[in-house]
C-alpha cells in the first residue's frame, strides 16, 4: 500500500506529483525552523544571525499560505508576486479568494474508552498554534527586522533604558514564539489543496529527515472540520489516519 493511501472515489484522483510537492513542503518549512530555533538557542551574536532567523521564520509564513496553491500554478504565481507588492493582509485576501479553505486545521489526539474497547479521537490542540488571523502580525513582525526604517536602530545606544542584549533576548522570543505556533500548526492538521476534489490529513515529523506522513480522502462538501475518530498511533514514526473513509 503506497504512503499516500485514500478511499475508493475521488481521492483516487489525487496526483502524486502535488502529493509530493505539498509533502516536500512542509519538510522545507520544518527545516527553516528548526535551523531557526537552533541559532535562536546560541548566545547573542550580531544582528545579522538575528536577521537570518527572521527570514527562516517569514519564508516558514509565506510557504505555509503558497503551499496548498500547488495545484494551482497561475494562482501560485500570482501570490508569490504579491509578496513583494502587497501588504500582508492583501495577500492572505488574495489566497483565501483562490482557496477559501486554505489555512491548515490543527488537531491532537484523545483516547476515549468505551467498555472493554477504545479508539483515538481528534481534539483541539492544547498548545499554542499560529492562527490565521496571527499570520500578517506575524509576517509584519519578520519583515520589521528586515527591513527597519532605521537600520542602525538595533545599535543605538541613545536607548538607555534597554541594553542591546535586552533588545536582542526581546526579538529572540517573539522568533522563537512564531516558529513554536508554526510547527504546532503543521504537526497534526488538516487541509484542502486549491481545486482538488480531496482533503489531506497530515503528519510533520519532530525529525525532518523523515517524509511527512500525508493521507487522501475524498473531500466534504462542508469546510475543513476535524474528523470524530482515527486509528491510535503508535509512536512518532506512526502516519495519521482517519479511521473512516469517506472523508472529514
Amino acid at each position: 500500500m503506497s504512503q499516500y493511501q485514500g478511499a475508493d472515489g475521488p481521492a483516487d484522483d489525487a496526483r502524486p506529483q502535488d502529493l509530493e510537492l505539498y509533502a516536500a513542503l512542509l519538510t522545507f518549512t520544518k527545516q527553516r525552523l528548526l535551523y531557526a530555533d537552533e541559532k535562536l538557542a546560541q548566545p547573542p551574536r550580531n544582528r545579522v544571525e538575528l536577521e537570518v532567523c527572521a527570514l527562516q521564520v517569514r519564508v516558514a509564513l509565506e510557504q505555509t499560505v503558497l503551499s496548498t496553491l500547488i495545484t494551482n500554478r497561475p494562482g501560485a504565481a500570482t501570490i508569490t508576486t504579491a509578496f513583494v507588492k502587497k501588504t500582508a493582509g492583501e495577500v492572505r485576501k488574495m489566497v483565501s479568494k483562490i482557496n477559501p479553505n486554505y489555512w491548515p486545521v490543527p488537531f491532537d489526539f484523545e483516547k476515549v474508552e468505551a467498555d472493554s474497547s477504545y479508539h483515538w479521537q481528534m481534539t483541539e490542540p492544547d498548545a499554542p498554534y499560529l492562527s490565521e488571523d496571527e499570520w500578517g502580525k506575524a509576517y509584519g513582525y519578520c519583515s520589521s527586522l528586515l527591513h527597519a526604517v532605521n537600520p542602525y536602530q538595533y545599535l543605538d545606544k541613545s536607548d538607555s533604558s534597554k541594553s542591546g542584549n535586552q533588545h536582542h533576548h526581546e526579538h529572540v522570543t517573539k522568533l522563537s514564539e512564531y516558529s513554536r505556533k508554526i510547527q504546532r500548526l503543521l504537526k497534526n492538521h488538516q487541509i484542502y489543496l486549491s481545486e482538488t476534489n480531496y482533503s489531506l490529513i497530515c503528519h510533520v515529523y519532530e525529525d525532518a529527515s523523515v517524509k511527512p506522513s500525508i493521507q487522501v480522502y475524498s473531500r466534504a462538501e462542508v469546510a475543513p472540520a476535524i474528523p470524530s475518530a482515527l486509528d491510535p498511533p503508535s509512536g512518532e514514526q506512526a502516519a495519521v489516519r482517519p479511521a473512516t473513509s469517506s472523508g472529514p
